[in-house]
């Protein structure tokens, strides 16, 4: 069970990515996300609180950056501390083919940023599809979904500020063709 914000958000996080590349792969959009959260009914000895609320977006979409930020938006609505949480989950609804979007006239971003994110997702699954499941992820998540499967993982604090200036602690980063032949290498 989780009752932190940050722990919670990561699954949430998670979850509304799964949903997104699933749109993605059926070559369709939502328009709806709804994020829930429920506390475990069985322990009465548990504060009980059973949380749900759904976020309409101005233009459907499958782009992972609207939906998780969309779920992450609905989340820090309806969390409350204080509980245990034993349940969270996103759902998509209104759900239609890509090939008919209705793009809202008052939309905050333009069709050029839509497009944009689009061809950002669409990079990140080919990536995905050839190098394995999250290997490109949203920084939000942190966390890889094999690691967010054991719970020691999930009870560490992966969102820790922590500044560093020492070289071995940074990222290594290593630029790929298309083919897969690496371009350069950096540190």
């Amino acid at each position: 069970m989780v009752s932190d914000l940050r722990q919670l958000d990561l699954h949430v996080s998670d979850y509304a990515s799964h949903c997104a590349r699933k749109l993605r792969q059926e070559k369709n959009v939502g328009q709806l996300v709804t994020v829930f959260i429920q506390t475990n009914r069985h322990r009465l000895d548990l504060r009980q609180y059973d949380g749900s609320a759904t976020l309409s977006l101005q233009t459907p979409a499958s782009n992972e950056i609207e939906i998780v930020n969309a779920a992450r938006e609905v989340l820090h609505r309806i969390y409350r501390e204080g509980y245990m949480y034993k349940r969270a989950g996103v759902i998509i609804s209104g759900i239609s083919s890509n090939q008919a979007i209705q793009q809202d006239l008052f939309d905050h971003l333009t069709p050029e940023q839509r497009q944009r994110m689009n061809r950002l997702s669409e990079v990140m699954d080919n990536v995905n599809r050839k190098m394995g499941t999250d290997t490109l992820q949203l920084g939000v998540r942190h966390v890889p979904s094999e690691a967010m499967k054991n719970q020691k993982a999930c009870n560490s604090d992966p969102l820790e500020d922590e500044l560093t200036t020492e070289m071995p602690d940074y990222v290594e980063m290593r630029v790929m063709n298309i083919d897969g032949s690496q371009l350069r290498k950096k540190r």
